[in-house]
């Protein structure tokens, strides 16, 4: 995520409420969910911006997610007011396989 895009997206909590519908698409490593690790310095996924940007627009579930002992078993986390799609599959199958539910989303 580039700075000027994370800073648009750190706003769209602010502009719209809970009438935003952010979907953001990252790429968990099949090496990263094989080593997966408690601690995020260890992991070293989500990077530092990113998690800056998850955290503020999904709240303290993305910390409890990424704190678990396991990695996330779903391609897609919802936010807990619904408003933000996380897809941890990469751009490619998220939007063949996911398309839908982005349109439905929206």
């Amino acid at each position: 995520m580039g700075i000027a895009r994370n800073a648009k997206l750190l706003r769209m909590k602010q502009l719209h409420g809970n009438k935003r519908r952010v979907v953001i698409i990252s790429f968990l490593s099949n090496s990263v969910r094989e080593k997966w690790h408690s601690d995020p310095y260890i992991r070293e996924w989500p990077t530092g911006g990113e998690y800056e940007v998850l955290s503020h627009l999904m709240g303290c579930e993305v910390a409890t997610l990424l704190e678990q002992v396991s990695c996330p078993k779903s391609d897609c986390i919802v936010s807990e007011d619904g408003c933000v799609r996380w897809y941890l599959c990469g751009f490619k199958k998220a939007v063949s396989e996911y398309k839908k539910r982005f349109l439905l989303f929206c």
